[in-house]
């Protein structure tokens, strides 16, 4: 396993606020309000009208405008911020390595070499798991970005694992996919191993707040889940789990598409 964060063009920055402003680029599409509220928390020079109102290309030119005032002010700050990451993820990397092997009971030799995170502006960060990058924003801490990666990677480690006893497309593990939906519910009880769970200043907050709203039988969706995982090893999880899913789909999919 390697890791490296990489600080990327202002360019590429720009067009992953772009595509959030679009609805691509992450698992959920992102309304404008919410993109407008995310922004203006971390850049209240922002005007959070021209944010909710503006059409698309002449919301890219405002963010464009203003973002690159930040991104020239703070390029020595992200370059430390890149470097002091990196010192932090390197010192864990052994450790995270074997805790990943132990839980998915797979041997990740000469695997996930090319695991690139890349530093942006945008608060609102996306992935491309199958290529192995995805984003971090850049106000995170060493420890805040060491845990976005092992949330990432989780989710990597999981569908290799998945499509090695399943079989089944690649394709099929993204969203709205319930595999996908499945596997944004494991990452809590996934990263409360041991050696993970002290490296990940996100415990408790590791999977997307919509599922905590879901109750099945009078307990927490992800009481199942927790329960599931800590009964069976991990493709009897797989399993039992997904099985899990398909029986309450409707309920599952009352809060995501």
């Amino acid at each position: 396993m390697r890791l490296n964060y990489r600080l990327p063009t202002f360019e590429y920055m720009l067009d992953t606020v772009c595509r959030t402003a679009a609805g691509e680029g992450s698992g959920l599409p992102v309304s404008r309000g919410l993109l407008a509220d995310t922004l203006f928390q971390y850049y209240p020079r922002l005007n959070k009208q021209e944010l909710t109102d503006l059409p698309h290309e002449q919301l890219c030119d405002y963010i464009a405008e203003e973002l690159g005032e930040v991104y020239g002010s703070s390029m020595r700050q992200l370059g430390d911020r890149a470097a002091e990451w990196q010192v932090y993820w390197d010192k864990n990397t052994a450790g995270v390595c074997a805790a990943f092997e132990e839980i998915f009971d797979i041997s990740l030799e000469r695997k996930l070499q090319r695991l690139t995170g890349n530093i942006t502006l945008n608060p609102i960060t996306g992935s491309d798991r199958q290529k192995q990058t995805y984003d971090l924003f850049w106000m995170n801490s060493a420890r805040g970005a060491c845990g976005i990666s092992l949330h990432e990677i989780s989710h990597m480690v999981w569908f290799m694992k998945w499509h090695e006893h399943f079989g089944d497309a690649p394709e099929l593990y993204c969203a709205p996919d319930l595999r996908w939906v499945f596997s944004e519910m494991v990452t809590e009880a996934i990263l409360s191993h041991p050696v993970l769970a002290p490296l990940n200043p996100y415990r408790g907050r590791t999977c997307p707040e919509y599922f905590n709203a879901v109750r099945i039988e009078g307990q927490p969706l992800l009481a199942h889940i927790d329960r599931l995982y800590r009964e069976n090893d991990i493709v009897g999880f797989m399993e039992q789990g997904f099985r899990f899913c398909i029986d309450n789909e409707r309920v599952i999919r009352s809060v995501v598409c």
